[in-house]
């Protein structure tokens, strides 16, 4: 059973100072579309393209709240109907 919310990191306005930009907010978990897969994070990396995504250097024309984030490793928790070559758990890494 997958749970209703999440956290997840956000930059909440452009600073160069990454921890007055990024803040933790919980949302509502969606199910996985067609051709999607959920990811349980279990490790997640803050690296460059992060800090220039809240310094807002990396997104010209992008405006806060901007998701922060894509490097992480876990597991597929849920699948689309679509998807063929992950199954749950499958362990993964991403780079978006």
């Amino acid at each position: 059973m997958l749970p209703k919310t999440y956290r997840k990191v956000i930059a909440t306005r452009f600073s160069k100072n990454f921890r007055e930009a990024a803040k933790v907010v919980e949302v509502e978990l969606q199910p996985p579309g067609s051709s999607e897969i959920l990811v349980k994070t279990h490790y997640a990396g803050v690296n460059a393209t992060d800090v220039n995504i809240s310094a807002g250097t990396y997104t010209p024309g992008k405006q806060p709240p901007i998701d922060l984030g894509a490097e992480v490793a876990g597991e597929v928790v849920a699948v689309g109907e679509d998807v063929e070559n992950f199954r749950p758990g499958d362990l993964v890494v991403t780079n978006s």
